[in-house]
């Protein structure tokens, strides 16, 4: 059984891949990224590194039409993934008081 877990980039470049296989050329050269790391990410054999996902979203918004809203998905979540670990966005040890 595999357990290789494609991961929200992945399948992002897995529809991209169903619509123009010639476009992951395209992409790796526009943003930086080598195609086989770009092809690892889409069977889910290696994930982007952060930085690598940011510029795959800003890529897909400008280029995809058809897979802007989930481009967007990603560059907030990379964003967010980002002020987490850098200690931007305040974690309290509780939930609010109206949760408890």
């Amino acid at each position: 059984m595999d357990d290789r877990k494609v991961t929200a980039a992945g399948r992002l470049l897995q529809k991209l891949l169903t619509d123009d296989q010639k476009v992951l050329e395209r992409l790796a050269l526009m943003a930086a990224i080598p195609v086989e790391r770009l092809t690892r990410a889409a069977t889910g054999e290696r994930q982007l590194r952060p930085m690598e996902q940011l510029r795959l979203a800003e890529w897909l918004i400008q280029h995809s039409p058809s897979l802007k809203r989930q481009a967007y998905a990603l560059r907030a979540q990379v964003l967010a993934a980002d002020r987490m670990a850098s200690g931007e966005t305040a974690t309290h040890s509780l939930g609010p008081i109206a949760w408890r």
